[in-house]
């Protein structure tokens, strides 16, 4: 295990659990229930830079903060102090 600032993940899906983003919605109350998947790497410059959302208030699924638009993998994903930013590249459905 480690901490760090900055990571990157490439080859990533994003998924979301919907019953446990209904209980959030029901509860009112944080639980983890979204998250990328995909295979860490190290890179010197990060490849990912359109930055990318998800609020389980507004959305069963991941954003593209530019439009709005849902986003469900992408080629790479850069997840830094608290911000996660996508590829260009990445892909609108699976």
């Amino acid at each position: 295990m480690a901490h760090l600032a900055t990571v990157q993940l490439t080859g990533v899906v994003f998924k979301v659990t919907e019953t446990a983003r209904q209980r959030v919605l029901a509860q009112r109350q944080r639980n983890v229930h979204a998250y990328a998947i995909g295979t860490f790497t190290t890179a010197a410059q990060p490849t990912a830079s359109e930055p990318i959302s998800y609020n389980p208030y507004t959305a069963g699924h991941f954003i593209r903060v530019e439009g709005q638009t849902p986003i469900h993998s992408a080629t790479a994903v850069v997840l830094s102090h608290g911000k996660a930013y996508a590829s260009a590249q990445a892909s609108l459905l699976f």
